[in-house]
This record gives C-alpha cells, sequence and structure tokens, in this order.
C-alpha cells in the first residue's frame, strides 16, 4: 500500500479527465504515477488500457519494477513506442537504429573526411540535437557544424538509419495518414500517463496528440520550473499548449518535497520565483534535518580546484560513499581533470535531472559562464540546488579569469546568486 500525503492522493485519485501535476523537486512525481495507475486499476479499469509514456529508461525500468505485478500495463519510452508503430503498421521491421555510440562514430567519421578539427563530438551531438528537432535552426551555427550537419542528414538517408528524432516523426506520419489506426490505438489506450510532460518536444508533443481523441483520459506529471533543454529546441511553453488543446485541465500542485531541508528549499523558492509566466508553487521541507549551505567565492580556478579537492577528500575521509558526492557544473569543459580523478560523480547539470545527492557543489555560477537566456540558466541553476539532501556549496570566480577548456577568460559572479536570498 503507497502512503500518500493530502496533495498526492488528491492528484492520484482525481476524477478529471485531462490532468497536469505540476511536481516540484522531491514530491515524489514517480510516487504519484504509480499510485494512479493503481488506483485506475482499483476502479475497474483493465491494465490493457493503460500506457505510460516515460523520457528514458530508467524510469520506465523503475516504472515497471514498481507495477510488475499488473504485467499488461504498456510502460514505455516515447522512442520504444515510436519504434513499434513503425515496425508494426509500416511493414518496416528491419530498420538500423543509431545508438549515441554510433552517432559519435559517425560524426568522427565525418569530421575526418573533411578534415574539421576545432569542434569537439560533444558540442557537434548538442547541434544535432537542436537542428534535428527544427531544421532552420542551424543558421545559426558555424560553416563546418553546418556542413557536419548536411553530411549527417544525408548519410541518414542512404543508409536508410533512424535516430530519434527521425523516429518520432516517421510514427508521427504513420498516424496522421492512418485514421483507421489512430482510432484503433485511441480505443486500444484509453488511459495515457506521461512523464516529465515539460520536456516534451513539438514532435513528441504531436505524437501524444495523434494518440488522443476526445475520450482519453491524460494524466501528466511535469514541472516548467525544471524545464531545462531549451538548448535542444525544447521550449518553456507546453502547459500553455496543453491549456489550448484541453480548456478543462485541472492542475495539481505537489509542495512537500521529501528530499530538501528548509535551509534548501528557502533558497530554492527565492530563486525560481523570480522566474516569469510560472504556475505559482512553494516547495514544502517534508526533510527537517539541518542543511548545510555555503556560497564560496574564489580568485581563479586553480584556488577553486583546490578548495573542491581538499572538500571532496574531507567528505570522503568522514564515511561519505564516492556516489553520494555530486560535481555539477554548466559546460562540462569547465570541469577540472584533477577533481574527475577523485573519481566523484561529476555530471553537467542537464544529465542529472531526476537525481540527488547527499552533497552537492555546484562550480562557476558566474556571468558568461553560466548565463545564456536568463529564463532558462534560472531554471538550471534551480535544478542543480534542489538536488543536494545534506550539503549544498556554490562557487564563483568575481572578476578574475577561469580556465574554459584550453582558453582563460574573464568572468564575474551571476545575478542569480543574490536572487537566492531575496
Amino acid at each position: 500500500m503507497i502512503r500518500l500525503n493530502k496533495q498526492q492522493k488528491k492528484a492520484a485519485h482525481t476524477s478529471h479527465r485531462v490532468v497536469y501535476v505540476d511536481a516540484g523537486p522531491g514530491t515524489g512525481k514517480t510516487t504519484v504515477i504509480e499510485a494512479r495507475v493503481k488506483y485506475l486499476i482499483s476502479i475497474n479499469v483493465d491494465p490493457r488500457e493503460i500506457l505510460v509514456l516515460a523520457f528514458n529508461k530508467s524510469v520506465v525500468a523503475e516504472l515497471k519494477t514498481r507495477l510488475g505485478v499488473y504485467g499488461k500495463i504498456n510502460i514505455r519510452t516515447f522512442h520504444s513506442l515510436g519504434c513499434s508503430i513503425i515496425k508494426r503498421y509500416s511493414g518496416n521491421n528491419n530498420f538500423n537504429f543509431l545508438s549515441d555510440e554510433d552517432k559519435s562514430k559517425l560524426i568522427t567519421q565525418i569530421k575526418n573526411q573533411h578534415t574539421i578539427k576545432n569542434v569537439n563530438n560533444i558540442d557537434i551531438m548538442d547541434m544535432l540535437s537542436i537542428c534535428r528537432e527544427n531544421s532552420s535552426n542551424i543558421k545559426k551555427y558555424s560553416p563546418d557544424l553546418q556542413k557536419i550537419y548536411r553530411c549527417y542528414v544525408e548519410t541518414l538517408k542512404r543508409e536508410k538509419l533512424f535516430d530519434h528524432a527521425k523516429l518520432i516523426r516517421r510514427a508521427n506520419a504513420i498516424l496522421q495518414k492512418g485514421v483507421e489506426l489512430r482510432n484503433k490505438l485511441c480505443q486500444q489506450y484509453g488511459y495515457i500517463l506521461v512523464d516529465e510532460f515539460q520536456d516534451m518536444s513539438e514532435s513528441r508533443f504531436k505524437l501524444l496528440r495523434l494518440l488522443t481523441c476526445d475520450t482519453t483520459h491524460l494524466f501528466m506529471v511535469g514541472d516548467e520550473d525544471q524545464q531545462i533543454l531549451e538548448w535542444s529546441g525544447v521550449r518553456n511553453n507546453n502547459l500553455r499548449k496543453l491549456q489550448k488543446y484541453y480548456p478543462n485541465l485541472q492542475i495539481y500542485p505537489l509542495e512537500g518535497s521529501y528530499r530538501l531541508t528548509p535551509q534548501i528549499a528557502r533558497i530554492a523558492n527565492n530563486l525560481i520565483r523570480h522566474s516569469k509566466k510560472r504556475i505559482d508553487k512553494t516547495l514544502k521541507p517534508l526533510n527537517q534535518q539541518n542543511g548545510y549551505l555555503k556560497v564560496k567565492r574564489f580568485d581563479n580556478s586553480d584556488e577553486e580546484a583546490r578548495w573542491c579537492i581538499n572538500k571532496i577528500e574531507f567528505l570522503l575521509r568522514n564515511g561519505v560513499d564516492k556516489k553520494d558526492i555530486a560535481v555539477l557544473v554548466r559546460q562540462e569543459k569547465i570541469l577540472y581533470d584533477t577533481v574527475k580523478k577523485t573519481g566523484v560523480v561529476c555530471s553537467t547539470i542537464h544529465k542529472i535531472k531526476g537525481l540527488e545527492f547527499q552533497h552537492v557543489i555546484v562550480l562557476g555560477v558566474e556571468r558568461g559562464i553560466f548565463n545564456g537566456s536568463i529564463e532558462e540558466e534560472r531554471r538550471l541553476l534551480y535544478v542543480a540546488v534542489t538536488r543536494a539532501i545534506k550539503s549544498l556549496v556554490l562557487t564563483f570566480i568575481d572578476d578574475g579569469m577561469r580556465k574554459v577548456g584550453y582558453r582563460d577568460i574573464q568572468v564575474q559572479k551571476s545575478p542569480l546568486l543574490d536572487e537566492l536570498y531575496r
């Protein structure tokens, strides 16, 4: 039996047909999805009518574990769903899918063919994510990156390869042409639940719309405060689009955070309330431990790196496991090799959304390093600070030099740091 707080229970047991659960960090969004599925089954919904869509395989695996007793529920990623639609309804059972590893190898081949050496594969992968969602974005990039993009697209076409973007587009094309198929799927899946709704791209949103009809029950869980994929072509307007298509949409907030201490919840609330056009919700800390919070200024990168290593070694000496420490950065290239050698979890902020750590260090909270679009960068910092359970340290160099890759650049403290306290 799942123990739910009042807000969780109200959302999971709602009778409304179209629902958005506005779930803050640590408020139990996966628990609410699990509880919603179990509630539907308790009111005699056939498990075969339930489709749960998540954005990554780890969430799918977790939900399958939690809901394994109801084996007939269809739990999958958007891309897995797209793949099944193509295989089942286009007669194409042998198409070749390009994994991230395959994609990196292909990029390296294209770079070698055209003797392009001044860009790394990570930046190219980011560019492909953005431009495969909307090809008009390619105009923003250098001639070399434009050339790589054209070669990449030509290779996919020539070799009949599918990447994530092509897979979703092909599934959408199949559904658009087949009215009978759409009706069949609509009847098959009367209840659709969606995780991480705020990160829905245009093509995935279109796929969701094609799967639904006037009788479909939709239950979407997300948090626009944590929408940090603008760089990949995802705009922060999914909730507004949802309200446009479903004017009777009911919104349920989840504000009780089982992760955050009062100190960290306070600065997170202060920070995110400066964002524009957001649903007003205030995180309420259900973890009443005394959290440790510090903002540290450094004169240069070397000083910051030495402090970071000493902090990690101090935690390790005091019995903290490496997996409970995260050093977070906005860009991979500002992460020190010396810090990587400590063996702690060193991820970019984009890669750790949904995770939590006992101790979090966020490096380089600076204007020009941390700041792109101020709205997205605020959300990015919000995601970073709300990963922490016991301790959080934010570092910055003010009016000094930071090493970024092979360059030294002049940086200043981010104005976002002042928002933490007002």
